[in-house]
């Protein structure tokens, strides 16, 4: 059975039961942020041998697909941060992505906080996260892995690249406000592609007839030749000879 990117094979003895069935599982693929509540409008992909697009998440953070049991490679979109999950949904039919919370903070040659100062941040692209509050501070949740961070102050301009696996503080100090720090443009990572899924090996049905002995040929049955009866002229001649002497 082919159903989207799944493919179940099952094997029936027909002559027991003439209905062969197949059921699919509920997946329901799941996005949470820091603190454990829903995000919505991240874009979910699911592949075995191909992507294909579920859908977005809704205001719980879930979006639902029903799928052929197997494992499958699950993709999260969520601002410009990008996850991959492989499960096997038969041993777990949620599959879970949690967001991380990175926190922005831009403070002075007194380290206090610089309250307005424009962040951005991109992994492949820039988007805007928004502006710092009066302890120069700004969170954003997004999905685990390295991205750059850029921050504008009047004059100012700095970036960081940080990999962001966990909860992370990601600290500007802007000692010289009016300095200017060249921007260094954003280097699209390499797409390292997806392994090949390697098939699994088709059922090779068993050859019943490998399996028995070979015919042994039985040798043809060589009559015996029959048995000559002595010539009964013979015996008369050989009488009537005898009996004239």
């Amino acid at each position: 059975m082919n159903y989207g990117v799944g493919e179940q094979d099952i094997r029936q003895d027909i002559s027991e039961n003439a209905t062969v069935l197949f059921k699919t599982i509920d997946v329901k693929t799941r996005l949470v942020s820091s603190t454990g509540d829903g995000l919505a409008d991240a874009n979910v992909k699911y592949a075995r041998y191909s992507w294909e697009d579920i859908g977005v998440t809704d205001d719980s953070g879930d979006v639902h697909k029903e799928l052929l049991p197997g494992t499958y490679k699950f993709r999260m979109n969520y601002g410009v941060g990008q996850q991959d999950i492989k499960q096997n949904i038969e041993e777990d039919s949620t599959v879970l992505f949690q967001a991380v919370c990175a926190s922005i903070q831009v403070v002075d040659a007194n380290n206090d906080g610089l309250e307005g100062a424009r962040v951005k941040y991109a992994r492949y692209s820039w988007e805007e996260i928004g502006n710092t509050d009066s302890d120069g501070c700004i969170d954003k949740d997004v999905l685990p892995g390295t991205y750059k961070f850029k921050v504008y102050y009047d004059d100012y301009r700095d970036y960081q690249t940080q990999n962001v696996e966990a909860c992370t503080t990601i600290l500007f100090k802007a000692e010289t406000i009016n300095e200017v720090v060249v921007e260094e443009p954003v280097v699209e990572e390499p797409v390292i592609k997806e392994e090949p899924v390697i098939k699994e090996e088709p059922v090779v049905e068993e050859n019943q007839w490998s399996k028995e002995k070979p015919v042994v040929e039985e040798k043809p049955v060589v009559e015996e030749e029959p048995a000559v009866e002595e010539n009964q002229w013979l015996k008369k001649k050989q009488w009537l000879k005898k009996n004239q002497r």
